[in-house]
């Protein structure tokens, strides 16, 4: 049993079946380290977080650890905050989002 949609047909369990071009391009960035965050029958969103592993991590901080010291000095000097503001359109409707680096000036909630 489908229910009919506009891009594809989703199965009465809710979830989408996809065509195999989408499946293909979905497991080839799946391939490449991509994880799938939100899949609906209009858009598939795909995510990816760019890290080291913890012990490579240490073992860098060991081997270079007065290197490291600097970086940490400055780092901690220097708090940078990224802010993503949400602008609402009177109608209730998502109107912009931005992104803002460094002191934004924007009280925060109570």
């Amino acid at each position: 049993m489908f229910l009919k949609t506009e891009a594809i047909d989703v199965p009465a369990t809710g979830f989408p079946v996809y065509s195999d071009s989408v499946r293909t391009e979905m497991q080839s960035w799946e391939r490449r380290g991509w994880v799938v965050t939100v899949a609906d029958s209009r858009k598939v969103v795909l995510e990816k977080r760019n890290s080291i592993p913890l012990c490579l991590n240490v073992l860098l901080v060991f081997m270079t650890a007065f290197l490291w010291s600097i970086a940490w000095a400055v780092r901690a000097r220097k708090k940078e905050t990224q802010t993503r503001v949400l602008t609402i359109a009177p109608s209730g409707d998502l109107a912009h989002v931005e992104l803002l680096t460094g002191p934004t000036g924007i009280e925060p909630l109570q």
